[in-house]
Order: C-alpha cells, then structure tokens, then sequence
C-alpha cells in the first residue's frame, strides 16, 4: 500500500528492514507505471468496446438480408418399386433441364449403380444431351462425382442412391470388423452422410436421385387386444433423414388399368407419379400417368434459373460455442477438473510432505491467490480464475522453493508481497541502494 497522507501507516509486505531510499523510489517507481498505464487501459477499453458494437452491428447485417429468390437448381428425389419406371422419368425430366436455355454445357451425369445408363443412350442422344456415366456404388466415388458435375454437367442422374447409402454401411462394418450395427454405429456413419446431404443441396448442379422404395410398418391393437403389424405407406430405402431433402419428391407406380381379371392378363400397364412433395406448392398432391418433363414445367419455372444458387452455408457452425467453457457446461467442467488437477499437482511437487508445516503453506498459498483455503470452493471458480491462479501458484512454489522466507517471516504476507512483485515492470526491493536519478 502507498502513503496517502501524513500519520497514514503501511503495513509491511516483508518483514524486513528497507531504507527510506528504498521506499521512496519505489513509490515513484509504482507512481510512474500507474501515470503511464491508465491512459492506456482506458484507450483500450475505448477501442474494444467500439469494435464489439461494430462487430454486433455487422453480426446482425450480414446474417438476415433481404430475401431473395437463391435457388437455381432442381433437387428432385424419385421413388418407386422395380418397374415403375424411375429411371425413365428421371432421364426425361434431366433432358428436358439440359436442352433448356440456360443449360449451357448439354450433358447430363449419370452415376449409375444397376446399369440403367445403358437402356437411356439412345435417347439422349437422339435428343442431343451427352451422357457421362460413372459406374460404381462407392459412396466416397458419389462424393467427387457431385463435384466433377459441377464443372462438366448440367444435370446429375444417381440412381440408385439406396446401393450407395448400403455400401456406405457395409464400408463401416468391414473397417469395424462388425457383422451388426449397434445404436453407438449411427451417429458416425450419419455424420459422413451429411457431406452428401451439404453436397446435394448446395452444389450449383440439377440433381435427380432415384430410390428403391421400402414400406413403412406400424403396430396396432385388434379388437382382440392383441398387437398386429400393419403397413402404414413407403418411403426411400435410404438413409432415413434424405427424404426431407428433395424439394421435389415423386412416387412412382406402376398400374393396370384393366380392372376385369379375365382380360388382366397381358393388358398394358401405365406408370403413375404422385407428387408427394413439392415446395413450391403449386403440384402438391397431384397424380401425374406416365409423367414427362413438360408435367412439371410449373415447378422448374419457379426457380431462379441462370441466377445465384445459395441454399445454406455448410461451413458456419456452432464449435466455437461447444469448445469455449464460457458456453459448455461439459466442456467447463472438464477445464476445471484439468487446471484444478496442475493446481493440486504443483503444490504436491513443491510440497510433498505431510507435516503441518508443509500443510499450512499449501493453503496459505491457495488463501492468497484464490482467497480462499476450501478445495470444494476453488474447484467451482470459472476456468479463466482457474488458469490465472495456476500461473500464480506455480510463481510462488517456485519463489518458496528458490528464496524461503525466513522463520520469524509472516508466510502469508510474504507471499501477497510477491505476488504483487509477478508484474516485471515493478521492481522488487533489494538490499542495495536504488538509483534516485
């Protein structure tokens, strides 16, 4: 503490004597470090809380904007049993996209899992789009074939995309050595998913996936109380969020129109398509028989065809509050429990007796940097304290160890005297004279 007026008394840091000297050089030395350091703390203050406020501004500016219509490309998604005819409806409309005005490049992608390309050549090429075709059911192979599309097609075919999500979990389980999955599998092998699902949407690319269909079951009560399986509808045979990602999502059927079954036999069939989803809501609902790219004219039309495609920023997330211990409880507590552990750690090291001696400077130090001497207490302290008192604690086992004091030393003030002496740009005391000048 500094003299603040006359008769006033300061209580001695060390209990040692200092020559007046000493004293009054210290004291202006202190004087002159407080005259130069506030001024620049308050510049300090003044400029972050200037750039906190341009920064919430801009924060807020560049999050919501003005809405715009941002989607360029068709993301259709087809299903349907074997027969109803996917493949068809699926190249029909990707040709209808590649010959339209804004298509500038004529092709259309086909990643293929069960040979369908093969039977859609001729008609492409009648209707002069190329075809490019990748062979293959790897899911690591879809993943680069989205972006070679990117750069060479205007429409991307993937049919099947049922092979591809099951060759992603035979992948895992081979790597694995698993024949089964457990409830522990799936959030790893959905979150490789995903960089398919971020891929599909965002890529500035029309994309048409086909997929097997699959029912639905639900259990029910009879009459009798007694549970049943039912099927309650169909879905993609896929992974089993990627239905919610299409903005345009058929059901193929394929039907007899004959209704006589006498004369069903060898009668023609139709393939009908229900548009189970369309956000544009102008097809929601209807029933389409052997459907053709003009049917959804509607739908395409709707887009921002030759314009910006912006569906999502993949790349903004939300680590920097799951890894900052001011936002996660779990990750602040697992910080706690670390620096708690070095504090613990380092006293041990320094003091690894267990005499009263030894006891008391350990909670004499802790009682000086934290202000207080419950262990239960200290461990509660926010982890910035935490890592501040780690730095102080090893200071002063360091100083204890180097330079003890000596035994009619008060060991509580000594140490508050040099924790105050941490700063380098105060001098601590010394035996010899200081410079006045």
């Amino acid at each position: 503490m500094r003299r603040t007026g006359q008769g006033d008394e300061r209580p001695p840091l060390f209990n040692m004597k200092i020559s007046n000297a000493e004293s009054e050089a210290y004291e202006r030395r202190c004087a002159e470090i407080e005259a130069a350091a506030i001024p620049k703390v308050e510049a300090a203050v003044r400029a972050y809380l200037s750039v906190q406020k341009k920064e919430g501004d801009d924060s807020i500016m560049s999050l919501l904007k003005t809405a715009e219509k941002q989607n360029a490309y068709l993301k259709a998604g087809i299903l349907g049993f074997a027969g109803t005819g996917k493949t068809f409806t699926a190249t029909d409309i990707a040709i209808g996209l590649a010959t339209l005005p804004t298509a500038t490049k004529k092709t259309i992608a086909f990643f293929d899992t069960e040979t369908g390309s093969d039977y859609v050549i001729g008609t492409c090429k009648a209707r002069g789009v190329e075809l490019a075709v990748a062979k293959t059911r790897a899911f690591k192979d879809l993943l680069e074939v989205v972006n070679e599309s990117e750069k060479a097609a205007d429409v991307l075919i993937i049919d099947s995309i049922s092979h591809v999500w099951t060759e992603l979990l035979e992948s895992y389980m081979r790597k694995k050595n698993k024949n089964r999955l457990s409830i522990w599998d799936w959030n790893p092998i959905k979150t490789e998913w995903r960089q398919f699902t971020d891929a599909y949407l965002c890529s500035k690319v029309h994309i048409i996936l086909c997929g097997r269909a699959a029912f639905t079951y639900d259990e029910y009560l009879n009459d009798e109380g007694e549970k049943e399986i039912i099927k309650t509808g169909t879905k993609m045979r896929v992974e089993s969020d990627m239905g919610y990602e299409p903005s345009l999502l058929l059901e193929m059927e394929r039907i007899q129109t004959e209704t006589d079954p006498k004369k069903k036999r060898g009668s023609k069939w139709i393939h009908r398509c229900t548009v189970l989803k369309d956000r544009t809501d102008l097809m929601n609902g209807t029933t389409i028989d052997n459907p053709r790219f003009k049917d959804f004219l509607p739908i395409v039309n709707a887009l921002n065809l030759g314009g910006e495609h912006f569906v999502i920023d993949p790349s903004r997330n939300s680590d920097s509050m799951i890894h900052n211990p001011d936002y996660s409880y779990e990750d602040r507590r697992k910080s706690q429990t670390i620096y708690c552990e070095e504090i613990e750690g380092e006293l041990i090291s320094s003091f690894p007796g267990q005499s009263t001696a030894e006891k008391k400077i350990k909670t004499d130090i802790l009682d000086v940097v934290f202000d207080s001497r419950s262990w239960a207490k200290i461990k509660e302290f926010p982890p910035d304290k935490l890592v501040s008192g780690l730095k102080s604690v090893k200071y002063l086992c360091g100083k204890l160890k180097a330079c003890p004091p000596e035994n009619d030393v008060d060991v509580v003030s000594y140490l508050r005297g040099q924790l105050i002496l941490m700063d380098d740009d105060i001098p601590e005391f010394q035996t010899q004279e200081l410079p006045l000048s």
